[in-house]
């Protein structure tokens, strides 16, 4: 606080911040550590969720929390230069832990068959390969990494 001439509240709310943003952490008994960086990775593989869990001998599951018919997001459709837009909002599941949120876009007009097997919680990947005879040759992943927090009575 002297050194920077800050107040103690100043000093708390940027700790606070820092702990939430995943850069520091505070542990009882320990005090508040600083976390190692965001670990990057490049993706080369082609592969879906399913099959990668399988590589590791686990169990994937794939949980629609929502589905959304002709979403108004033109980039997206001219993006996937999609007739019947669909958009799916999933949760993968590792062994039945929450693993990630997946927003999954493709056009249900080219894919009918791939909307049904997603909805019912199958592999994207998947379904390509078993019900429209197609091997993935490109795909684009946007990944945006956040801590997750818990939900405390009386605030959301």
């Amino acid at each position: 606080m002297a050194r920077y001439g800050v107040s103690r509240i100043t000093i708390r709310r940027a700790i606070g911040e820092l702990c939430g943003d995943g850069r520091l952490q505070r542990q009882q008994g320990r005090g508040t550590l600083v976390m190692p960086g965001k670990v990057r990775q490049t993706l080369v593989s082609l592969s879906g969720f399913s099959e990668t869990m399988d590589g590791l001998g686990r169990k994937a599951s794939h949980r629609i929390l929502a589905r959304t018919d002709n979403p108004d997001a033109p980039a997206i459709r001219a993006r996937v230069q999609a007739e019947a837009l669909i958009r799916f909002d999933r949760l993968l599941e590792d062994d039945g832990r929450p693993m990630t949120l997946e927003t999954l876009w493709f056009d249900a007009a080219r894919f009918p068959d791939v909307v049904e097997t997603v909805a019912a919680g199958g592999s994207f990947f998947a379904a390509l390969r078993d019900k429209a005879g197609i091997e993935p040759a490109h795909a684009e992943r946007q990944i945006d990494v956040n801590l997750a927090r818990l939900a405390r009575q009386g605030r959301h």
